[in-house]
């Protein structure tokens, strides 16, 4: 990171995002839909869906089966991905032992997701597991990180607002409104092929599309990462 809130790193072509997105196509029957009635899927388990504090074991488990796939269809990405973040942080870069690897995000057209439907949050998924390390961990040590292989013609991005997660932590949801509203927000453009990083405890949603086409959508590579045990710990 170059002490910027957020950072952008070119990683794939368009035609290898093309080439990622048909591979995630011929996978459509593995795919998990994540809402009863709109067309969001994810290819791949995520913590902030399928885990919980009281209840790790079918993350874990779930992972076991999903983890393999994913690993063999997008192998050569998760190389491209960790060698390019070691390059950026200066450090060692590893998968996550036991974790779900990166995952994508999958929304398909529906004008429904042309409004803020999307939740506002930090990203504290590392808080559902349990890091064992030898030495003391800075949990304020994370990232999260965002890789577009297709977005809607009139594009897709992250809204950011001047609110971090100590800032928020411990306080009542209406508190926490009224905090959101009270600070400044802005828009954070995506990129096909740009993989986009911050430390996920600054406040964020996913930005609602614009004017969206029936053929449009949103496929976006997604995962945390924890310093933890000397190296930059990807999961998701």
């Amino acid at each position: 990171m170059n002490g910027s809130i957020i950072n952008d790193l070119d990683l794939l072509t368009v035609a290898e995002c093309l080439e990622v997105r048909s591979s995630i196509y011929k996978l459509q029957d593995t795919w998990i839909q994540r809402h009863p009635s709109l067309p969001f899927y994810t290819l791949g388990i995520a913590s902030y869906l399928d885990a919980s504090q009281n209840n790790q074991e079918d993350y874990f488990g779930r992972s076991r089966q999903s983890n393999p796939l994913l690993q063999q269809h997008f192998g050569w990405l998760y190389d491209r991905l960790a060698n390019a973040l070691s390059q950026q942080l200066q450090a060692v870069v590893s998968y996550a032992e036991n974790l779900a690897l990166p995952g994508f995000h999958i929304f398909q057209a529906d004008r429904q997701f042309e409004q803020p439907i999307a939740a506002i949050h930090t990203d504290v998924n590392h808080q559902l597991f349990t890091w064992y390390s030898d030495e003391p961990i800075d949990f304020a040590r994370s990232l999260s990180f965002t890789l577009s292989i297709a977005l809607p013609k009139l594009g897709g991005g992250l809204n950011l607002w001047d609110l971090s997660h100590h800032e928020i932590i411990e306080r009542p949801p209406t508190e926490v409104k009224g905090l959101i509203e009270s600070r400044s927000k802005s828009f954070h453009p995506y990129k096909i092929g740009s993989l986009v990083l911050h430390s996920g405890n600054i406040v964020h949603q996913i930005a609602a599309g614009k004017n969206l086409q029936a053929d449009d959508e949103r496929i976006t590579l997604q995962g945390h990462s924890l310093y933890c045990q000397g190296s930059w710990q990807l999961y998701w």
